[in-house]
């Protein structure tokens, strides 16, 4: 079996070579980014220069006879869908399985109406498509309320609004209309992505994020994972629902909350590619390679597991690295380091010190020296780390 990972987000696509090496497949990279020539499990890598290229090269290689094509984060999937490909190719290239999918790719907008449409729960919303109507449908949702920006990921261009004055504020920033209004649902958020083939659950987890790398609508850097015979059979159905609803066809990152008023999942993403914590899982014994190697080998569906017997381990506290600070890491907090050598150590340390390093740089050297000998420094680390 062969797969082509696509996309130029490194930690999206750190460790999927090695999920999809133990699920069987002969891997295929195609990239922008050089750091993936050291990632293990990569049977063949492609470099482009541009997302112009990257994207040219796609187009000749989706006729290559894959069974699995991965886009690995949302940058790369808005490219391939605003491109000039024809409709077939982009459905084989996209997770979806028809272009009447492809409206919820990049839109939150359309993710929102698809949901109510489907009849899966959703924090109530509208759309503001101008200034005056932001502050007529902020009315109408009441607060508190979250703003977002139509195409956004990582939590850039959301705002929490808890009275009118802050949505007023909003008007002063560069906002992108249109955008979307969602009431905010008090609750715990947890992560359920999984893996779908037509339309149909393979794998998911079941993960609450409980600290995060920058914010509360930032990326999570530390998770509770509860193990898959602990989670209620109802959280399935959803998920069936919800990968018919969106024609998945393969990896989705899928968020919801659970409400502290009503105990009833809201669901409030469903980015259509993999997150950076994919192969989690696996630390507990619930690989999910072997799950997909047991639907591309058997073409088997997800089976949800007997309830656990009485002592068994009802949940998993893990922790992201590359998001962890360096106090952190230096003491090893949440057992962080235990995933270092899991795929790629050296291009996961090599990025770790350059940030650090450019970190310490704009905080300390910057400020005590003159403007154009920093922007000849800047084009140097340009042209040298790019």
């Amino acid at each position: 079996m062969k797969a082509l990972v696509i996309g130029s987000a490194f930690f999206n696509m750190l460790s999927l070579p090695a999920l999809l090496h133990r699920a069987g497949f002969c891997v295929h990279v195609l990239t922008t980014l050089r750091s993936m020539a050291w990632v293990m499990y990569v049977a063949e890598l492609t470099m482009a220069a541009n997302d112009e290229e990257l994207i040219s090269i796609a187009g000749k290689k989706v006729d290559y006879g894959f069974d699995l094509i991965v886009v690995a984060d949302d940058v790369t999937l808005n490219v391939i869908l605003s491109s000039n490909l024809s409709e077939d190719h982009k459905v084989k290239l996209l997770p979806v399985l028809r272009a009447e999918n492809f409206e919820h790719i990049n839109s939150k907008i359309a993710l929102s109406e698809l949901l109510k449409k489907a009849l899966i729960n959703t924090p109530d919303f509208a759309v503001a498509r101008t200034p005056d109507e932001l502050i007529t449908q902020a009315t109408n949702i009441g607060f508190p309320l979250l703003v977002k920006i139509d195409f956004s990921g990582g939590g850039v261009g959301v705002y929490e609004c808890v009275d009118a004055s802050q949505v007023n504020a909003l008007l002063s920033k560069p906002m992108v209309f249109p955008v979307l209004l969602q009431r905010k649902i008090p609750g715990l958020l947890f992560d359920l992505s999984a893996f779908f083939q037509n339309g149909k659950l393979v794998h998911f987890n079941f993960a609450e994020a409980i600290n995060f790398f920058a914010g509360a609508f930032s990326p999570s850097k530390l998770r509770r994972y509860f193990p898959l015979n602990q989670v209620d059979t109802t959280v399935c159905e959803e998920l069936k629902q919800l990968g018919m609803a969106l024609g998945a066809h393969g990896f989705v990152n899928i968020t919801c909350v659970l409400s502290s008023i009503d105990q009833k999942r809201y669901y409030i993403e469903a980015d259509m590619r993999p997150n950076a914590w994919v192969e989690y899982p696996k630390f507990f014994n619930d690989d999910p390679a072997d799950k997909i190697r047991h639907y591309f080998e058997r073409g088997q569906y997800y089976q949800h597991p007997e309830k656990a017997a009485a002592g068994y381990a009802e949940s998993f506290v893990l922790a992201y690295l590359p998001r962890m600070n360096n106090l952190e890491i230096l003491l090893n907090k949440y057992n962080c380091r235990h995933d270092f050598n899991n795929y790629a150590g050296y291009p996961l340390l090599e990025w770790m010190v350059l940030q650090r390093l450019r970190l310490f740089c704009v905080q300390f050297i910057k400020p005590y020296m003159p403007h154009i000998v920093w922007s000849h420094l800047k084009r140097l680390w340009i042209l040298v780390f790019p």
